[in-house]
């Protein structure tokens, strides 16, 4: 039988006491944030173990102003236990009325008729009715003082949140159960992960790609400034992946090396296992090398930059206009219009090309700009033919993704200049091939390190052109199989509209007022809330979702699985 609430033996018994607005400033060089946030607080007897109980994450329902067997949903924010004779304690009360002020107060925090607890509480903005089986509703209705309240219990938390079928992230802290979502909208809405230093991110980010790679069909891409993914997506990479860098590296050790190897990592597993995983990665060919030579764009570009270097050199004007209007034509009856990119052209096509060019600079003067920058041209359309040494094109990577299909691609590359430039060609890649060809498989942009590629501001070099591209991305892609996940730990720094494009959102200690704030303000989450995130170990965090949950926008607070754990038995497994 669904037992709604959990009394604690009957130690619980609780009223409303006071509702209330809580307000929080703050302000750095990026400008002022004000936020509000409701607050309720009851009363309850005192009781250690129900104090004990309160110190963790909980839910509590307050009854409804109408409707029997109606409740409304509250998070616990906070325990404060009182005692009636500390309401007399103040400066003004003289050292030794104090010093027995407080003595009578520790004797009669049990058994006294005077002790109680009030609970801060912020509300969820969901209601609960009891008939049959529970039902949730919005609600943004206040209860009244002196209404009754109760602890909800495992199932009643269980049925408020947790998605039927849904794929288990993590374990509700403070209730010891599984928390499932809709693993689905969490990828197709977008997510953020944010947290100081030290508190997982990676780690994080890494478990729930894996949970993306066991039940989806997504490609996933990430951009790794740290060197953090190669290691702890190791056994993955063996499995079905490749990474790339512009860095070389000829061996293996050397490329291990230059990844960021957590200290936790060898209480877990022998390290050597990890060079060895290292080492079948280099014979399997899964590390390459990375290019940013830039490509020449579409035909269209390609025509246009022809006929503007013709112009300026007037021998043979005429001639050169005959062919370029013949090679348009010659290129739509193979069927390239001016949106196909030069890298996707065929052989024929490519060589024909390059026959074209060398045919104009005949027309033109030997000595002119026009045939210097001609000869480049046809330069940069016989690289592709010799693989630029076996390395890529960031363009090139998008294709393979789509195509040959690499489950995960990471991407290293400790520059955050060379970083922007990578990404922003290949998400404009992506887009473009996503509109224009209509490719249909899904790919997953992880941007680690997010303040790199969408900081607020864009002095530094290829910020601006990666801003574009990313906010691109996080607002066009869902309608075309492009979806975006984001990693950081200076949220104020962000593009607060980029920021805004996320649904979902896991967040840790985040030790600067300003930064909660910003959290607060752009996800609309009750600050007063907000403010435990200070309090999370490594490994907690606080989830957040408009569409991965059952219910949108409530905050729970989840303790998920290590990943270094499964990274040590995914590379146990495969060296068996």
């Amino acid at each position: 039988m669904f037992n709604p609430f959990d009394d604690m033996g009957g130690k619980f018994v609780a009223r409303l006491k006071r509702n209330k607005l809580s307000e929080r400033r703050t302000s750095s060089g990026r400008g002022e944030i004000q936020v509000t946030a409701p607050v309720s607080i009851i009363e309850i007897k005192f009781d250690l173990d129900v104090l004990d109980r309160l110190y963790k994450p909980g839910f509590v329902a307050i009854e409804a102003p109408k409707g029997e067997n109606e409740y409304l949903i509250f998070e616990v924010i906070a325990p404060k236990p009182i005692h009636f004779q500390m309401l007399g304690i103040s400066p003004d009360v003289p050292t030794v009325l104090r010093e027995e002020f407080l003595n009578t107060i520790k004797k009669g925090w049990t058994g006294s008729e005077e002790t109680w607890i009030d609970v801060y509480l912020a509300p969820t903005h969901y209601k609960m009715k009891l008939d049959g089986e529970p039902k949730f509703e919005r609600s943004l209705v206040m209860p009244l003082v002196g209404a009754y309240a109760y602890m909800l219990s495992k199932e009643a938390v269980s049925e408020f949140l947790c998605v039927k079928n849904g794929v288990r992230i993590g374990e509700m802290m403070g209730f010891e159960i599984p928390l499932t979502v809709d693993l689905e909208s969490m990828l197709k809405y977008h997510t953020g992960v944010f947290g100081f230093t030290g508190t997982g991110k990676s780690n994080l980010t890494s478990f729930i790609l894996r949970e993306v790679l066991d039940w989806t069909d997504v490609n996933v891409i990430v951009m790794d400034l740290a060197g953090e993914y190669s290691v702890y997506l190791l056994d993955r990479l063996l499995e079905d992946g490749v990474v790339y860098s512009t860095e070389e590296f000829k061996e293996p050790e050397r490329f291990l090396d230059a990844q960021a190897i957590p200290e936790s990592l060898g209480e877990k597993m022998d390290l050597d296992i990890l060079y060895e995983g290292a080492r079948r990665l280099f014979e399997k060919g899964a590390v390459k090398g990375l290019s940013l030579e830039e490509e020449m764009g579409t035909l269209g570009f390609f025509y246009g930059a022809l006929e503007r270097l013709t112009r300026s050199d007037r021998a043979g004007a005429f001639q050169v206009e005959v062919m370029l209007k013949r090679l348009r034509r010659e290129m739509r009856e193979m069927g390239y219009g001016e949106d196909t990119r030069l890298s996707e052209l065929g052989e024929e096509a490519l060589e024909h090309l390059v026959r074209t060019l060398n045919d104009i600079k005949g027309y033109l003067s030997s000595k002119s700009d026009a045939a210097k920058q001609i000869n480049y041209m046809v330069k940069l359309l016989e690289e592709p033919l010799v693989e630029l040494d076996g390395r890529k094109r960031p363009e090139d990577v998008v294709q393979d993704v789509l195509t040959k299909g690499p489950r995960i691609t990471v991407v290293y590359e400790p520059d955050p200049v060379k970083a922007r430039a990578v990404a922003s060609r290949m998400i404009d890649r992506l887009l473009y091939l996503k509109k224009v060809t209509g490719a249909r498989k899904r790919v997953l942009f992880v941007l680690d390190e997010a303040q790199e590629f969408i900081p607020s501001d864009t002095k530094a070099k290829g910020s601006a052109e990666s801003n574009v591209r990313v906010e691109a991305l996080l607002r066009q892609g869902r309608k075309y199989r492009a979806h975006c996940w984001i990693s950081t730990q200076r949220v104020a720094h962000l593009n607060v509209n980029a920021l805004q494009q996320l649904h979902s959102y896991f967040l840790s200690v985040l030790p600067r007022t300003y930064d909660r704030v910003v959290i607060a303000d752009a996800f609309s989450l009750n600050y007063e809330l907000l403010e435990k995130c200070t309090e999370l170990e490594t490994g907690e965090w606080i989830f957040v979702s408009y569409k991965a949950t059952k219910q949108r926008n409530v905050p729970v607070f989840v303790r998920v699985p290590d990943n270094e754990l499964l990274l040590a038995e995914g590379l146990k497994r495969l060296k068996a």
